[in-house]
């Protein structure tokens, strides 16, 4: 049982770790697919900024459109009116980060400080961007654009730059192939405005569009796709795995260890009960023999009138029924570890047990001065039980009280009926119970402490088996007890056992 226990508690452990593996992977690949997502949807705002600040710039620094706006200064006496224009131009250093930052050759035409200098002073006068001096040769410009190829209007090693710069921001330094596309009618409507990733073979995919705001038919898409996929998420979480098969190889070793030793000590457990059924049984032969004997040689002293050899024949034939008792509740006792223990249910009359008692238990009663008292109240007395283990039950208890009496034991024996069974107590003038003792009065081998002198022999074994026997009769046994007032077990039979489940 306790290896089932430990193999389904490993196989959960497995379970509960491989779960945990999944969702530690499916969220790296969740990460991984928006961060990748993020960096293509910068570089394709950038590359559209800087098409657009190039256009402007191209414009501004016409020589007709400069000539005309430095008229319209002078006519209205306006000397320099340029001012900082960066919430209007959110790009301007565009080149220096792809030129300088990134060391990638730059690929686009490099302006001098003066022609950027008359972008800003230009779009710094409202009135005149709006003026068709500059409107006209601007549509212009953007026309010619339109009617450029994607490769004319794009340098590849540009969009590299842009998609290595916005990659390594997320942490993804990984080799990757970008294409530029032109989108049909069917891309449109899957792509809508957002982003999606195709996973094919060991690869992934991830795409967006190009100059979104191009009021241009011709669409164009930048796809980039990663190679070796498999590998990369196992490297991303190979930590996580390193551990769990670390932690779950020394959780398993630990468990066949365990597994040995529980095995181990279940083999020697029943060699043990082995060999003390083997003892006990061995000891009954002797013992009958002794009876026989002691018997016999009683009889033979009486006939002849010598007192000393009847006086030691029946010295030999009490102890000889201690020994044989103790025998007995040994061999009862190894009914506990039994797990095919069961009962012989039969018919039995529960006051013809009880008055039993008293023939059994006289010579100790007489020992001590004792006296049993009866008060048989219960109506209903027939129950349905194993008639041997019963009378072994009650025989205990009994035994108990004597022993654990420091004065003449007074035991008194009551019956009476619930609507289901039958209530036995047995009340005693004992030496009681404290409330540490009573915890423990029904484990294996415990025995009540009765002072500094060995004077209550036994093995401890009485009260664990009264309690496995009244649980397989599914009664049940309580104890009321108080240090030097004695004790009181109240037993609960039921008439017909129910089965169990």
């Amino acid at each position: 049982m306790t290896a089932v226990t430990m193999g389904v508690g490993l196989i959960g452990l497995l379970v509960i770790q491989f779960i945990w593996m999944n969702n530690a992977a499916k969220l790296e690949f969740t990460n991984f697919v928006n961060h990748v997502n993020q960096a293509i949807s910068q570089t394709s705002q950038d590359l559209e900024s800087e098409e657009s600040f190039e256009t402007l710039l191209k414009v501004a620094n016409l020589p007709e459109v400069q000539t005309s706006f430095q008229n319209r200064n002078k006519n209205f006496g306006r000397g320099n009116t340029t001012k900082p224009i960066s919430d209007l131009l959110l790009n301007t250093t565009m080149k220096s980060m792809i030129g300088q930052n990134l060391g990638r050759e730059n690929s686009t035409k490099v302006y001098s400080q003066n022609e950027i200098q008359h972008l800003e002073e230009i779009l710094a006068d409202p009135f005149f961007v709006q003026s068709s001096i500059f409107t006209n040769p601007l549509i212009q410009e953007v026309n010619r654009l339109r009617a450029l190829s994607i490769g004319e209007r794009l340098a590849p090693k540009m969009v590299d730059s842009l998609l290595v710069l916005h990659l390594k921001t997320f942490g993804i330094e990984r080799s990757f192939q970008f294409s530029i596309q032109p989108v049909d009618a069917s891309f449109l409507k899957k792509l809508n405005g957002e982003y999606f990733n195709q996973v094919q073979a060991d690869s992934i995919s991830f795409t967006t569009q190009l100059f979104s705001n191009d009021i241009s038919l011709n669409k164009y898409y930048l796809s980039v796709s990663f190679k070796n996929q498999s590998s990369y998420f196992f490297q991303s979480i190979s930590g996580l795995i390193i551990t769990f098969l670390i932690t779950f190889s020394l959780i398993l070793l630990g468990a066949v260890f365990s597994i040995r030793a529980v095995l181990r000590l279940q083999r020697l457990a029943e060699m043990k009960n082995d060999f003390i059924n083997n003892m006990t049984h061995e000891l009954k032969t002797p013992i009958a023999t002794i009876v026989l004997a002691s018997e016999y040689l009683k009889e033979w002293a009486e006939k002849l009138g010598e007192a000393t050899i009847v006086r030691f024949s029946q010295v030999i034939m009490e102890e000889n029924m201690r020994m044989q008792d103790n025998v007995d509740k040994i061999l009862n006792t190894s009914l506990l570890e039994k797990s095919d223990f069961q009962l012989k249910l039969a018919p039995v009359n529960i006051h013809e047990v009880l008055l039993a008692l008293k023939g059994n238990n006289e010579l100790k009663l007489q020992a001590k001065n004792g006296i049993l008292l009866y008060q048989l109240k219960a109506h209903s007395f027939l129950i349905k039980g194993d008639k041997t283990h019963l009378i072994n039950v009650f025989n205990n208890l009994v035994d108990n009280a004597i022993k654990y009496c420091d004065q003449n034991p007074k035991i008194e024996i009551i019956t009476e009926n619930t609507q289901d069974g039958v209530l036995i107590s047995i009340k005693d003038n004992g030496i009681g119970m404290n409330a540490a003792q009573q915890k423990r009065v029904f484990d294996k081998f415990y025995r009540v402490s009765t002072g500094d002198l060995h004077d209550v022999k036994g093995f401890g074994l009485g009260l664990s088996y009264v309690k496995f026997i009244m649980d397989n009769h599914q009664g049940s046994i309580k104890l009321q007890s108080e240090l030097g007032s004695g004790s009181t077990f109240t037993l609960f039979l039921p008439f017909v056992p129910p089965i169990k489940k």
